[in-house]
């Protein structure tokens, strides 16, 4: 399986660049998504969290009690959709 490539959507971009959290956290959890494929190329995804509409691959991630890492998933693209509060992912359900 390819190596995963990253990118970014301008609202993350915005939302990250607003973020009142721990950054440090949402580049953890980026960190664990980069392991998890390592580590099973082919289930990483099992067992995350995936948004309702069934057309699109997105998911979501807790990064803290309330805040929210929201990604799409397409063949070996990560693209990252949003951060923030537990309500970014009113957008996407």
């Amino acid at each position: 399986m390819p190596a995963l490539t990253f990118m970014q959507t301008s609202k993350f971009a915005n939302s990250y660049s607003r973020y009142n959290g721990e950054r440090a956290r949402v580049r953890q959890k980026i960190a664990e998504l980069i392991t998890r494929h390592q580590a099973d190329p082919a289930g990483w995804l099992r067992n995350l969290e995936r948004l309702r509409d069934p057309q699109l691959e997105i998911y979501r991630i807790k990064v803290t009690e309330g805040d929210r890492l929201i990604f799409s998933v397409e063949s070996s693209k990560i693209i990252f959709l949003d951060v923030g509060p537990h309500e970014v992912m009113e957008d996407f359900l």
